[in-house]
């Protein structure tokens, strides 16, 4: 019998805008979402204190810690008693596998890999750019770095993170309406700064 060997691969995988003013390009995403159990939140932000040395955000924030091993990790607000956990790799079972044995006593642990993709903007024109698609205020004196919102654009769906001051977000979208949000950004970038 043929072994077939699947091997998974990023819904923009081969997608970059890079310019002087503005650069766009996907990223390598293995998210897990927590969910805390009735009545176990605190004992939640204490095993995710223990695990990756930060506290829980609250609304319309994030915080970067290390997960135990130093693996970095961002940490962000959900919703009610609901938070992402996510790094950089592109192998999301040990990741996740990790995360249940750690925290799954007090949260329900749900892998998000394949249902999100992350696409990081920088540079200077974003926000001439984002202006164009995003109905939030962005500016950093609004929406400062370790604050995150999520919104739509473009009729699609997005959580957007403010990760620097230089300008540079993150954001995620549902990996089935990626391409649609990556041609808006494209189209965007287009029309000129």
């Amino acid at each position: 019998m043929d072994k077939t060997t699947l091997r998974a691969t990023l819904p923009l995988s081969a997608k970059r805008i890079a310019s002087a003013e503005f650069a766009a390009s996907p990223q390598a995403l293995t998210l897990v979402s927590l969910q805390s159990h009735h009545g176990k939140a605190a004992a939640l932000a204490g095993a995710v204190r223990q695990q990756c040395g930060v506290d829980l955000p609250g609304p319309g924030r994030w915080v970067g810690g290390r997960w135990v091993g130093g693996q970095a990790v961002t940490v962000s607000w959900g919703g009610h008693e609901q938070w992402f956990i996510s790094t950089q790799t592109d192998e999301p079972y040990p990741f996740t596998q990790r995360m249940s044995e750690a925290l799954g006593h007090c949260a329900a642990i749900t892998d998000q890999s394949d249902a999100w993709a992350r696409i990081k903007l920088r540079g200077p024109a974003c926000y001439t750019v984002l202006e164009r698609l995003c109905p939030l205020d962005l500016h950093p004196s609004v929406f400062p770095p370790g604050h995150v919102a999520r919104t739509v654009m473009a009729h699609l769906g997005v959580q957007i993170m403010a990760i620097s001051g230089e300008p540079e977000f993150v954001f995620l979208t549902p990996s089935s309406s990626a391409q649609s949000f990556w041609t808006t950004l494209e189209q965007a970038a287009a029309s000129g700064f």
